[in-house]
């Protein structure tokens, strides 16, 4: 129905500005213990484990802001305080009445305006509510709708589905509007990147960083709209180089093309002062994918292969089962079922006390606990 493709004739495109992107080496990374990551590189390791007042599910989004976590899971957003796991409150306006969203699928916390801005792309809506309370305050349409939205001053940043737009002509990925029309265009979508979608746009205090689906290449967009090379990943096994294939990755046709290759895990790269923690997607020749974790050390230029070892006595502290979120030099990450972790980890052998105690104390049903460390 033409009726409802977005037409991009007059919509002009984000330019280009020239940068000096900073190189890492996936291939030449030094293989590092987990030990000695985190008593190297890190400091002022700590946990909270969130009370077992309401029961939480999966935890799709995490994000820390002051004395406060917020957590997207399934259609709900849970507040919690960061320092003692207290509960606070809970967004629940999943429905198909008035003020009410379909399907949740992504937030962004607005210190300035005091919000919390919730995305339900089935309604091209977006819900704001308030970050004292949970209250709805206003809700509005929105020009198209995609699952993940970052909002940066007046301007909104739309991450677009191929097929979203009704356009198979012309695609793009990013589009910019100020909720009334769009601004800006930028980023075409590649025939790879049609069938798959992963949460892969930041909001920093400079602007939007981007990280396209599959790419090799991190990019930057400013507050003029402008978007720069921030970062470009040496991988000899990339799968970017398959960029003009369309691909279906719920079979293993491309797998038979190429017997292994690797990827950024585009939702994964955490980016702070001091360094980058991000995790690259990595098939072998039967198409079982494993996540293998780096850091870079932006003061060293060194790129660091962390090798995790989840049983024996060399136990320090583990990596969470995910990381979901980094403000300045302090990462957060979550462990899902700290029970079920000492099936594989014995607290005996675990030589730091903090989590060798939830270890140790861990039931069968607890909410899941929130670990954080900072970067040296």
């Amino acid at each position: 129905n033409d009726g409802f493709k977005i037409s991009y004739d007059h919509i002009p495109q984000m330019k280009l500005t020239s940068s000096k992107p900073t190189y890492i080496d996936v291939d030449g990374a030094t293989k590092i213990s987990e030990e000695s990551f985190f008593k190297n590189k890190t400091f002022n390791i700590s946990f909270t484990k969130l009370d077992n007042t309401v029961p939480i599910g999966t935890i799709e989004k995490m994000r820390v802001y002051k004395d406060r976590f917020y957590f997207l899971s399934e259609d709900k957003l849970y507040v919690y305080n960061s320092k003692s796991g207290k509960f606070l409150f809970m967004i629940d306006a999943k429905g198909h009445g008035h003020n009410e969203y379909i399907l949740l699928r992504d937030f962004q916390v607005l210190p300035k305006e005091e919000l919390i801005m919730c995305i339900d792309d089935m309604q091209k809506k977006l819900f704001f509510f308030s970050m004292k309370d949970g209250k709805l305050v206003k809700s509005i349409n929105s020009l198209i709708g995609t699952p993940y939205v970052r909002k940066m001053g007046n301007l909104y940043f739309h991450d677009v589905l191929f097929g979203n737009d009704f356009n198979d002509d012309e695609t793009w990925q990013i589009l910019v509007s100020n909720g009334k029309e769009f601004k800006r265009k930028g980023f075409r979508i590649f025939p790879i990147q049609k069938n798959a979608m992963r949460n892969n746009i930041y909001e920093t205090n400079s602007g939007i960083t981007f990280a396209p689906l599959f790419s090799d290449t991190i990019y930057h967009i400013n507050k003029k709209l402008q978007y720069s090379v921030s970062y470009i990943f040496k991988n000899k096994h990339s799968i970017w180089s398959m960029r003009n294939e369309e691909l279906d990755f719920k079979n293993s046709q491309h797998a038979e093309k190429k017997s292994s290759y690797s990827y950024l895990a585009s939702d994964t790269f955490w980016e702070s002062n001091n360094g980058i923690l991000f995790q690259m997607a990595v098939s072998d020749k039967d198409f079982r994918e494993n996540l293998m974790t780096y850091y870079y050390d932006k003061i060293s230029k060194e790129n660091l292969l962390i090798e995790t070892s989840w049983s024996g006595p060399i136990n320090y502290v583990t990596l969470p089962d995910q990381l979901m979120y980094n403000d300045s030099n302090t990462y957060y990450g979550i462990f899902a079922d700290m029970h079920s972790l000492k099936s594989y980890i014995n607290p005996k052998f675990v030589k730091h006390n903090g989590f060798k105690k939830l270890l140790s104390d861990a039931k069968s049903g607890d909410n899941p606990v929130i670990m954080s460390f900072e970067i040296k």
